[in-house]
């Protein structure tokens, strides 16, 4: 089978920074931004966009440029930051965690599937950075962390 486009969903191309500090619901317009994330002291949740086929290719990245004990949770539509869904077909999201150095003993990759979203925990890493993407129908995201545990998974 050759290989085909699948999707091309127009986007900001990583040239519109946002400062996110207290609740979002994302939407279409906002494929391709990146997001400053400020957990000074505040939890709050973000949302990202309902997928869909004519989704496909949407983007965003976040990194923490304020870190704190504000537990920040980004999740799938329909998702809760506690995990599970508020809808019956809430968006799900396969998770690839890189952390650490080769001085770190979390040093780790790993990969979980079925995931309602991720987390920033209190006590993260100023830089640590989580890039997302969709195909259409599932959401995909690589963290990249000082420890594992920076970044942690929702699980559904």
């Amino acid at each position: 089978m050759a290989n085909v486009k699948i999707g091309s969903y127009a986007s900001w191309n990583s040239n519109f920074i946002e400062s996110l500090s207290t609740t979002k619901q994302l939407t279409r317009g906002d494929s391709g931004k990146i997001f400053m994330v400020d957990q000074s002291s505040v939890a709050f949740t973000v949302n990202l966009p309902k997928v869909s086929s004519d989704m496909c290719g949407w983007n965003c990245k976040f990194y923490l440029r304020a870190a704190g004990s504000g537990v920040v949770s980004v999740v799938g539509f329909g998702s809760v930051a506690a995990g599970g869904s508020t809808l019956d077909d809430h968006d799900l999201m396969v998770m690839q965690i890189i952390a650490g150095d080769s001085n770190d003993s979390d040093s780790y990759t790993a990969a979980a599937t079925g995931q309602d979203g991720f987390t920033f925990i209190n006590g993260a890493a100023i830089g640590d950075t989580v890039s997302i993407f969709t195909d259409g129908t599932t959401w995909y995201a690589e963290a990249i962390t000082a420890q594992n545990a920076h970044v942690g998974v929702i699980d559904s």
